[in-house]
């Protein structure tokens, strides 16, 4: 078995490099320039005697995958549209709710409350459980279980 190991994954207009310990990342930016970062894996989990275990280890290789992957994907995406105007993110709080919006959202934070507002009769009553519920596992788990993966169980349990 070799001793180090390294994968990677293609995000918008860059790359993500994994290591062992730590993930590299290197983006276009729309200036043409290339911006780049690295950010330590630090799960707490990783240091455990049960982290070593074949399936257990994939479990938790799989999820840090899924979360970092994912947190990079969508901030290679911010940095690729910011060259065009564009914001990510935008409908979040609609979407969670499932509001109808009739009208595009506004951008500043007070007419986007008003037009919220206006919408809550459209509001999908079991959308808005299942991400009352999602949330409050994540923040029960964050404050009484914080090395475990709350993200992953509130989708699974939504699921």
């Amino acid at each position: 078995m070799p001793k180090y190991t390294y994968g990677g994954q293609a995000l918008i207009e860059g790359v993500l490099m994994r290591g062992r310990d730590a993930i590299a990342v290197a983006l276009r930016h729309p200036d043409g320039s290339i911006v780049w970062a690295t950010e330590r894996l630090d799960s707490g989990f990783h240091g455990s005697r049960t982290s070593r275990l074949p399936f257990v280890r994939g479990l938790v290789v799989l999820y840090e995958t899924l979360i970092v992957g994912t947190r990079w994907l969508v901030r290679s995406a911010s940095v690729a549209a910011s060259g065009e105007g564009i914001e990510i993110g935008r409908g979040a709080i609609a979407l969670m709710l499932g509001i109808t919006l009739t009208a595009k959202e506004p951008g500043e934070f007070i007419p986007k409350l008003e037009a919220l507002g206006r919408a809550l009769p459209t509001t999908n009553i079991s959308a808005a459980a299942v991400a009352a519920v999602s949330i409050g596992i994540i923040l029960v788990l964050r404050k009484w279980r914080p090395n475990w993966p709350g993200i992953l169980i509130a989708v699974v349990v939504a699921a």
